[in-house]
């Protein structure tokens, strides 16, 4: 297979939407707030059938919305902060061995076979190679001029 080359640099904007959707997606925390959500309706429903009003349970119905939104300003206000040490320019080369990532600034170099990679993350801007469960390289598809080879080393990301 043809090797594919790709080089991008990441703006703060992208940078905070990657570390955003890493955190939230790692964490339980939309999880548990849909579950207090559920629960919440639950509650809601049966002491309404049952007439005995709905007296706290309407808080497990609202608090997971505006927890969610705290917790995402918050995890954006960090990776703001975390951006101007983090390396955000990169040079990535795919071919029939692996993946060798370079960090053009840092002068890092980040090389390994596809079997190294633990799993593969596909989201609507950004692809995620994971190495280990918190080492990862965020790929934008912006980056991708020939999506069809990149495709095809996905799958073998994925190990198929």
């Amino acid at each position: 297979m043809k090797e594919l080359i790709l080089d991008y640099k990441l703006s703060r904007e992208e940078y905070m939407e990657i570390q955003t959707y890493f955190m939230m997606r790692r964490s339980n925390i939309v999880k548990s707030c849909l579950a207090l959500f559920l629960i919440g309706i639950i509650l809601l429903i049966t002491k309404l059938i049952s007439g005995m009003g709905i007296s706290g349970v309407w808080v497990l119905v609202v608090f997971p919305f505006p927890y969610i939104a705290y917790v995402a300003f918050k995890i954006r206000n960090i990776a703001y902060g975390m951006y101007g040490g983090d390396i955000k320019e990169w040079e990535v080369h795919f071919n029939n061995n692996g993946i060798n990532a370079i960090a053009v600034k840092k002068k890092k170099n980040m090389e390994t076979s596809w079997d190294a990679i633990c799993k593969v993350w596909s989201g609507r801007k950004y692809v995620y190679l994971f190495f280990s469960k918190s080492i990862y390289l965020a790929i934008p598809l912006r980056a991708v001029k020939n999506m069809d080879l990149f495709n095809e080393y996905m799958q073998m990301a994925k190990g198929k």
